[in-house]
């Protein structure tokens, strides 16, 4: 395609400028002009998406997965991502463990020291764990 031309605006799929954007499927072969292309549905690419989406800008994510991993990868969302999630939507973490305390053990299980995290300037819980097949569903469910 050139520069140049513009194409059919009925080709183009309409994405309403405050909407989330779609999660399409990488296997598409359609031409479409987007403000922004994010490749990847995982956490990161899902936030990026629904945050860019907000703003006012048409964001097509291609993801080569229909469903997200089933298995964690991440487990914990400090304050700072807290408060970015619930931008997005307040129920994300809905179940989640908040406030919670580390404890490091040596290789011989004795304890070798501990962190604990205070609430954060926004609020919320310094530390949170959750389980993040579930995280990457309910972000899925925003776009679509």
């Amino acid at each position: 395609m050139h520069d140049d031309v513009e194409p059919d605006p009925a080709a183009r799929p309409a994405v309403p400028p405050a909407a989330p954007p779609a999660v399409q499927p990488a296997a598409r072969s359609a031409e479409a002009r987007v403000d922004v292309l994010v490749a990847g549905c995982g956490p990161v690419g899902a936030v990026l998406a629904a945050r860019l989406g907000a703003l006012g800008l048409s964001v097509l994510v291609v993801e080569r997965d229909a469903q997200a991993y089933p298995l964690p990868r991440a487990v914990a969302a400090d304050d700072e991502v807290q408060h970015l999630l619930s931008l997005i939507d307040p129920g994300l973490l809905v179940g989640a463990l908040p406030d919670v305390g580390v404890r490091f053990v040596g290789a011989d299980r004795r304890p070798v020291g501990q962190l604990s995290f205070p609430t954060g300037p926004s609020g919320h819980s310094g530390l949170t764990l959750f389980h993040q097949p579930t995280l990457e569903e309910r972000l899925r469910v925003v776009l679509a």
